[in-house]
């Protein structure tokens, strides 16, 4: 279904031959099941499946089709216009790391505390197409694996700031716990559930000070929701959600309805 989902991203008059249309469905493959994969042989035996099924399904040949010696990549950010943007294959890789780089410079102009200088190479643009075009996608979320220093937290800000995403970090301190976690979770959920921002949740391996942490996450990436996380609040919430379910014709505006309405909000 994820193959598919991005697949569907594609304005239909872009698939204008059974060629784009294979390249495409073979550089959706690639991100789902490829990049989860983590040594060289399985890659090479993804590839060698991935060329047996071009093959054997649609009689041509993958290498015929996707760029030889350079990565296949698709994004949407080569318009700056957000309203403006295409999912799109990125043919000319010297061209996305020049808006990539516009962004950055952009980034930095908006953020001059939190400056970040990165060499965008083009394994670097891979890796920032890759989050861009998870966090666009519903209920997108991403394990990112690598040794310390590698860029994964830096190409996420940077990826968040291309997608127009705002960016939620939790801060931690000597006497940060449960509590702490909890109340931070509470600030993130009335962002997206009430406010209605797009936000990415960044949170690093070196965060993680309790298993509750982790548990919260999964329930968050499950169900949309914290068990219990507005027990003291939901008077409060209820206001605002009452005001939202007129504001999007919501039929049911009972406390349960209002509640349903906030981890729908939250979910998407």
């Amino acid at each position: 279904s994820k193959v598919f989902q991005g697949v569907c991203s594609v304005n239909p008059e872009l698939l204008d031959s059974q060629e784009v249309v294979i390249r495409l469905w073979i550089h959706e493959c690639q991100r789902v099941f490829k990049d989860r994969l983590t040594t060289a042989e399985d890659k090479l035996w993804f590839d060698e499946n991935i060329s047996t099924v071009v093959k054997e399904q649609f009689k041509t040949s993958a290498e015929n089709i996707i760029p030889k010696d350079k990565a296949l990549i698709y994004g949407e950010y080569m318009q700056k216009n957000t309203d403006d943007r295409i999912y799109e294959f990125i043919e000319d890789i010297q061209a996305s790391t020049a808006m990539i780089n516009e962004y950055l410079e952009d980034y930095n102009d908006d953020f001059p505390k939190k400056r970040m200088n990165l060499v965008m190479f083009e394994f670097a643009i891979e890796h920032v197409s890759r989050i861009i075009r998870i966090i666009r996608q519903p209920f997108g979320n991403a394990l990112l694996i690598g040794v310390g220093g590698s860029g994964r937290q830096s190409l996420t800000k940077l990826a968040t700031y291309v997608a127009d995403f705002k960016l939620f970090q939790i801060e931690l301190s000597r006497t940060y716990g449960m509590l702490e976690w909890r109340e931070d979770m509470k600030v993130l959920l009335k962002m997206v559930g009430i406010v209605g921002a797009p936000v990415v949740f960044l949170l690093a391996d070196s965060q993680i000070k309790s298993k509750s942490f982790l548990e919260d996450v999964n329930n968050l990436l499950n169900t949309g929701e914290i068990p219990n996380l507005f027990e003291e609040e939901i008077f409060e919430l209820e206001e605002e959600l009452r005001r939202i379910a007129r504001e999007v014709d919501y039929a049911d505006q009972s406390r349960v309805g209002l509640f349903t309405l906030f981890v729908e909000r939250c979910k998407a």
